[in-house]
């Protein structure tokens, strides 16, 4: 973990703890916008911690880092919604690139797990077309538009559906990161959503339905 420290020192106010106890304690005190995850802290219980750190701190972005991921662990911690699983043996030019991302708003996900998560989305489109009832007789409303968004709301979902990252969005819009972060959380709210891959993935199965 102290190439995660030496990075993310130089980003701001940085809180690390040696046991869940502390850690627990330290959500207690500030909420915080990262969470980089070791799961040797609580070997087993990943679950549990990532469900009730979502309690804590809803809009947390949270990485998990282990010695390695099978296959299956990986998809069910991104199922959890945390924001990747990072191997903690990877080369520190490439844990950088990851903290990066996520802290940005992305999504890591490992080359092996990718066509597999891949192949779930088309099957279960597949699934979903299978079960529609026969055709409205009006025209689908797009579900964003129909929502209870805000314009500005509505804005950052479209662009979180064509592949904008917080900082990207921004920019576009003149606001800051911690605004876009702000506009997000209420939009998952909103919209059932977990976080900013389940919404690019309701939208753009609204548009492609």
């Amino acid at each position: 973990m102290r190439v995660f420290q030496q990075y993310l020192r130089g980003k701001g106010e940085l809180v690390t703890v040696g046991s869940l106890e502390e850690y627990w304690a330290a959500l207690e005190q500030e909420i915080p916008d990262l969470v980089v995850l070791d799961l040797a802290l609580a070997p087993g219980k990943a679950s549990g911690i990532i469900a009730d750190t979502r309690k804590k701190a809803p809009a947390a972005r949270i990485l998990t880092v282990a010695p390695s991921f099978s296959e299956s662990e990986e998809l069910t911690l991104l199922s959890l919604g945390v924001a990747g699983c990072c191997r903690a043996a990877l080369p520190p030019p490439s844990i950088a690139r990851i903290l990066d991302m996520v802290e940005d708003g992305g999504v890591w996900i490992s080359h092996v797990v990718l066509p597999l998560i891949m192949k779930q989305l088309r099957e279960k489109s597949v699934a979903d077309k299978q079960q529609e009832q026969a055709p409205r007789p009006v025209a689908k409303e797009d579900p964003v538009s129909s929502s209870s968004l805000t314009p500005r709301e509505r804005e950052i979902a479209r662009l979180v559906g064509n592949g904008a990252s917080n900082k990207v969005i921004a920019r576009e819009l003149n606001i800051t990161d911690r605004t876009v972060k702000a506009h997000l959380s209420a939009i998952f709210q909103k919209l059932g959503v977990r976080d900013r891959l389940q919404l690019a993935l309701y939208i753009n199965s609204s548009v492609t339905s």
